[in-house]
């Protein structure tokens, strides 16, 4: 067969390793964890190697991730990497959704309304009531209108930001915008939670620190950090120590910097960078939940406004009437 394709899913794979792990034979293990399990044993059949029956058409970044892994780890092992790196990104991904989903929400409905307002109602009143009435109603349609548009621009900007190791920019904008973004504090613990938890995914394996920036540069999986390997990688082997190059790293972590060196110090760098992944999640969710409340007060304060716009806006023919 020169073409295939097997549908599975990250949850499938995790489900393997977990089974795989628990003793029991591959067999067992596909059977009970993925859905098509007879057609991974017919590619098998035919010759085909378990991890290009894992990784071969497969468009996820779970996937891409665990294809790189394997040009320098064996599948077991590759396996057991890739879904606890995996369980970390989710699990970052699902603090940011479950805290700033509700209050977005909160502002986006309060727009809604805004512009329902502005569209339906006001035309209607405007016969009654001069326009320097509703001003205010539209101050805030113009606040909330920069404000998703502002969002929509920051949101594409850094979806760009994160395609120089693809090509689609150059080299230069990548780094004005990086530089941009860097500026925010959550911004730079979550890259460094990323670096820390691909380090030590690597060191884990038994690579030096040279060999893994060496993988690192290769895995344009992982976005930002292959594109800053690289410069790394450059300046290893011109003699320069990591924890060096790091410290020119204006947007790392500083206590991140403390775990690696204290690690290095003590041969414990896995253990310490593990301890500051998960200290560093914890103080991710604190911001988060920081930002989800100060998002929350802008929205209530955004719709309360609103209510009074609407307020005056409904009182308009009262007080045309009254003057009769």
């Amino acid at each position: 067969m020169s073409d295939f394709s097997v549908s599975m899913t990250p949850d499938e794979i995790r489900n393997f390793v977990l089974m795989s792990q628990s003793g029991l034979s591959f067999r067992q293990a596909a059977v009970i964890s993925f859905r098509n399990a007879d057609e991974i044993f017919d590619l098998l059949k035919q010759g085909i190697p378990l991890e290009k029956v894992f990784t071969y058409n497969q468009k996820k970044k779970f996937f891409r991730q665990l294809g790189e892994l394997l040009n320098f780890l064996e599948l077991p092992k590759a396996l057991e990497r890739v879904v606890i790196l995996e369980k970390g990104s989710s699990h970052l991904l699902h603090l940011l959704s479950s805290q700033l989903s509700y209050p977005m929400f909160l502002m986006f409905f309060a727009w809604l309304l805004l512009w329902f307002f502005t569209l339906k109602i006001l035309p209607s009143l405007s016969m009654y009531a001069a326009d320097s009435e509703f001003i205010l109603l539209y101050i805030l349609l113009g606040l909330f209108t920069v404000f998703w548009f502002g969002l929509i621009v920051l949101g594409l900007l850094f979806l760009v930001s994160k395609k120089q190791s693809s090509g689609m920019i150059s080299k230069k904008a990548s780094q004005i915008l990086q530089r941009l973004f860097r500026k925010f504090s959550l911004i730079r613990k979550i890259q460094s939670y990323s670096l820390c938890a691909w380090l030590e995914c690597l060191l884990s394996c038994g690579l030096s620190t040279r060999e893994t920036i060496e993988n690192l540069k290769k895995m344009k999986s992982t976005g930002f950090i292959c594109v800053e390997a690289r410069e790394w990688n450059r300046k290893m082997r011109i003699g320069y120590r990591f924890e060096e190059i790091l410290k020119d790293c204006e947007w790392i972590d500083p206590i991140f910097l403390t775990f690696l060196e204290v690690g290095m110090e003590s041969s414990q760098v896995v253990s310490l960078l593990n301890s500051y992944r998960k200290q560093t999640l914890i103080q991710i969710e604190k911001e988060l939940k920081q930002f989800s409340v100060y998002i929350q007060c802008l929205a209530y304060g955004s719709v309360g406004m609103l209510c009074i716009s609407v307020y005056q806006v409904m009182l308009a023919p009262l007080n045309m009437l009254s003057t009769f």
